[in-house]
C-alpha cells in the first residue's frame, strides 16, 4: 500500500495528484490531513451517519462525566476511531496529558508511526472542550 498525504475525498478535489501520483510526499500536509480527518471522526457523534452507524464519538460530555474511570474510556475511544478511520496511522497510543487542564478542557497526546516504509513516528494532540468539540493539531 502507498501512503497518500491525502484523503481519497482530498485526492479527487485536487487534480494535481490525478495528474501525477508519484508527487512526493509533503511531511506538512500529511499531517495536516491525518490531523483535519481525526478532527471529523472525533467531531461526529455515533449514530448519526446512517451509512455507518458507528462511525464517530459518543458524546464526550457523557464519557467524561462518567462515574469511574471517564477519561480512560475516552482515551480508549478515541484510539479505538484512530484504529478505525485514519489507515495512514499504526502502533497507536493514546496517552492523558496530566497537567494540562486549561479552561476546563482536556488534552490527549497521540504517538503513533506513519504507515510508511520505514516507519515514522509523529504525535498529534486532541483537545477536547467543556463544550465537547473536538479539536485535533500536528
Amino acid at each position: 500500500m502507498t501512503l497518500s498525504e491525502n484523503t481519497l475525498f482530498e485526492r479527487l478535489r485536487d487534480d494535481r495528484a490525478a495528474r501525477d501520483p508519484s508527487m512526493s510526499l509533503d511531511r506538512v500536509r500529511l499531517m495536516d490531513s491525518i490531523a483535519g480527518n481525526l478532527q471529523r471522526v472525533f467531531s461526529s457523534r455515533e449514530m448519526h451517519a446512517p451509512a455507518q452507524l458507528d462511525y464517530g464519538m459518543p458524546d464526550p460530555n457523557t464519557i467524561l462525566h462518567a462515574l469511574d474511570g471517564g477519561a480512560d474510556l475516552m482515551r480508549s475511544r478515541l484510539k479505538q476511531c484512530i484504529e478505525y478511520y485514519e489507515p495512514r496511522l499504526t502502533d497507536i497510543r493514546v496517552q492523558m496529558l496530566q497537567s494540562v487542564e486549561i479552561g476546563h478542557q482536556m488534552q490527549f497526546s497521540i504517538k503513533a508511526a506513519l504507515a510508511t516504509d520505514p516507519p515514522e513516528r509523529v504525535v498529534l494532540k486532541a483537545a477536547i472542550e467543556a463544550s465537547g468539540r473536538i479539536s485535533v493539531t500536528p
